[in-house]
């Protein structure tokens, strides 16, 4: 349950600033895991960071 099925990633994206693109927000990939738990790792850690908290982050399976 833990792994992916092969040749799958889990990307997390933050979205970026709205304001700054007249298209709208982009998303941007911060980091990419081949397994759940490190990726649910890596997400708890970025979301404690209060730098980033206000941001907003989506999980892409691809």
């Amino acid at each position: 349950m833990n792994k992916l099925k092969k040749n799958c990633r889990i990307e997390i994206q933050i979205q970026t600033c709205p304001w700054k693109y007249p298209a709208g927000p982009e998303w941007e990939t911060v980091a990419t895991f081949y397994d759940y738990k490190a990726a649910a790792f890596y997400l708890v850690a970025l979301v404690n960071d209060v730098d980033v908290v206000r941001d907003f982050y989506r999980i892409v399976e691809k």
